[in-house]
């Protein structure tokens, strides 16, 4: 039997666990981002960046924990999700990480907004999306092969 057609389970630990890596990877990714204040259009400190990160990654978390009110089962597949999507912005970020940090350049250096994306960057984001989420969704079913 191929690797792809044997039957995987995970275990809640593994679950939490990689939810686990995945929030801190999502914290790093979500700090790195060069945010402007509405206000003043200046750049935060990182200090505020650092403090702002898990926002989005909290925000989240309330799909497991919802799943979670139901049944084990619920908690099961709403970790995986969780895991899922914010390691797929963890990656996405590292991916776009010069283009971020050339906007970033810009709005630092005084311009009032960022340049605009074009449909093919938007086309090329969403292809790039799409291929990250299957890789990262089949990674993660198969860890507890990779494990034994």
């Amino acid at each position: 039997m191929s690797w792809w057609q044997q039957e995987t389970t995970h275990s809640l630990a593994e679950l939490w666990i990689v939810a686990g890596v995945a929030f801190v990877a999502g914290w790093v990714a979500f700090s790195s981002m060069p945010l402007v204040s509405p206000k003043s259009r200046k750049m935060l400190g990182l200090p505020a960046r650092i403090a702002l990160g898990p926002l989005p990654l909290l925000a989240a978390a309330t799909v497991p924990f919802l799943a979670s009110m139901k049944d084990v089962e619920g908690l099961s597949m709403g970790l995986k999700l969780y895991s899922v999507a914010i390691l797929v912005l963890a990656v996405l970020r590292v991916v776009y990480a010069g283009w971020i940090r050339r906007q970033g350049d810009l709005l630092r250096h005084g311009q009032r907004t960022a340049e605009k994306v074009t449909a093919a960057q938007s086309f090329l984001f969403v292809v790039a999306f799409l291929v990250v989420s299957a890789v990262v969704a089949i990674v993660l079913d198969r860890l507890p092969l990779l494990w034994t």
